[in-house]
């Protein structure tokens, strides 16, 4: 008799991996704690070890853990795609994009609607983040494809990537503040993001005469704290 591993209690520990608690698993999952605790509970059976390191609020995953998770990502992602190898066109299953935060206004309604029109059967899922979160998550396989911005570095040979479009620097003024603009602090884009990073490289020189309020990694909260 053959034991049969259940892909969705991979995907519950895998949830639990990435939020930390199963609390916030159970949520992303639209389950109870308690059905992502047993799920977990019959996997930790099932590889006869513990697999999380459980506190009041927190559940970590244990060095066992940690040496499964590739595995139960990629079982659980040619799980996923099975549905495509149904679709004659093989554009059926899941498909997870990653998008930062300008992305998302600029380019996903376009992604929405391509994907409605060339792959009804698809199952998009739109995950927002940072450049640099996305990219850890594209390299984990816990997303399909990512919109970020141009990486700082030169990216690995199994990543695949190019430009969707070239957006200019812009300084923003309150209205009729140009006569101020000594007087006022800067709301810069964060120097540690991706985007940031470049800008300062660039501009930094002007940006550091001045004071600056607050660093953010969100053009459209800049642009809208500024106005």
């Amino acid at each position: 008799m053959e034991k049969v591993l259940d892909t969705r209690f991979l995907k519950s520990l895998l949830a639990v991996a990435e939020t930390g608690s199963i609390a916030a698993a159970a949520r992303q999952q639209g389950l109870t704690a308690a059905a992502v605790s047993q799920r977990i509970r019959v996997l930790e059976a099932e590889f006869c070890a513990p697999l999380l390191n459980r506190t009041a609020h927190s559940a970590q995953p244990t060095e066992a853990c940690l040496r499964l998770l590739p595995a139960a990502r990629q079982l659980v992602r040619d799980a996923e795609r099975l549905a495509g190898k149904i679709d004659p066109d093989g554009f059926g299953g899941p498909f997870r994009l990653g998008a930062v935060s300008t992305a998302l206004s600029d380019f996903v309604p376009d992604v929405v609607r391509a994907f409605r029109e060339k792959a009804p059967r698809a199952i998009l899922t739109i995950r927002p983040g940072t450049s640099a979160g996305l990219y850890e998550e594209l390299l984990a396989g816990t997303v399909d494809a990512a919109l970020t911005v141009k990486p700082p570095f030169d990216l690995p040979k199994e990543v695949v990537s190019w430009p969707l479009a070239e957006q200019p620097v812009r300084h923003a003024l309150p209205a009729g503040a140009e006569a101020a603009t000594r007087e006022l602090p800067w709301i810069v884009y964060d120097r540690q993001s991706w985007g940031g990073r470049g800008i300062w490289e660039r501009y930094g020189a002007g940006l550091s005469s001045g004071h600056i309020l607050c660093e953010l990694d969100a053009v459209e909260t800049i642009a809208m704290m500024v106005s």
